[in-house]
């Protein structure tokens, strides 16, 4: 265990590493729109079912990619 602890502190930041964290913030932050952009426009349709379909929706997403792996 200490060797892998040891190896993971000389590990070396490089080009894939900016890559793998550009891709996961970009993720993060469509995400982040995709979600608010939904809680945005109710108060256009004043209806509890649409708040439901909105948090529902996500979710369901996030589960088909998971079966998808």
């Amino acid at each position: 265990m200490a060797e892998l602890l040891e190896l993971v502190e000389r590990a070396k930041w490089g080009r894939a590493h900016w890559l793998i964290f550009a891709s996961t913030s970009i993720g993060y932050f469509i995400w982040g729109l995709v979600t608010t952009l939904g809680f945005l426009a109710y108060p256009q349709f004043h209806s509890v079912y649409y708040l439901v379909a909105v948090t529902l929706i996500p979710i369901v997403g996030g589960l088909g990619d998971s079966e998808s792996i």
